[in-house]
């Protein structure tokens, strides 16, 4: 069977004018009023007083730090806490910077990617241009060199024809005389 739990009790009472009275004996008691006062610390309720103050003591002292470093984590957790809200309101700001600065690169790109274009086909066009010019200048230097050896060839083929000719002597004279008379006729 199981019995009732047991609680603290109390320390029985010491009161010495009723062992006293209730004594029939003359003989005095062992523990004498200064005695029993001087062990009344040893009692339960001034010892747990005693543990209880001493525990207050010492969580004293471990609630200061404790306060403290609460007060601390608190004005950390204030201070994340406010960062975190300047961000946050700050974002747009710097969102917009950075767009503006993305959208700044961009037409900054496109526009030295289109001089590079523009500089390509100048190149290009230079290159076309000088091809062209090429191309005719030597059209022109292949027909001047025809027409100058065309010209030294007729003129050493003239030569050379003068050369092999014999010298009419008799007909420079006459120059009808090879022709038929009109006698004949």
């Amino acid at each position: 069977m199981l019995s009732p739990p047991r609680f603290a009790s109390p320390p029985p009472g010491y009161d010495a004018r009723s062992t006293l009275r209730t004594s029939s004996t003359s003989l005095k008691p062992y523990l004498q009023l200064p005695h029993i006062l001087s062990l009344t610390w040893l009692a339960y309720p001034v010892l747990s007083l005693l543990f209880v103050i001493f525990r207050l003591q010492l969580s004293s002292d471990e609630a200061q730090s404790s306060v403290a470093n609460a007060k601390d984590d608190l004005l950390t957790a204030c201070q994340a806490a406010e960062q975190a809200a300047t961000a946050a309101a700050s974002m747009p700001r710097y969102l917009a910077i950075a767009t503006n600065q993305q959208f700044a690169d961009a037409a900054n790109g496109i526009m030295d990617g289109a001089r590079e274009a523009l500089i390509l086909a100048l190149t290009c066009m230079e290159a076309i241009i000088n091809f062209l010019i090429s191309l005719y200048r030597s059209t022109f230097l292949c027909f001047l060199e025809l027409v100058v050896v065309g010209g030294l060839d007729l003129l050493i083929s003239a030569v050379q024809e003068v050369r092999l000719m014999p010298l009419p002597t008799e007909s420079l004279t006459n120059p009808f005389r090879s022709l038929p008379s009109c006698k004949a006729l």
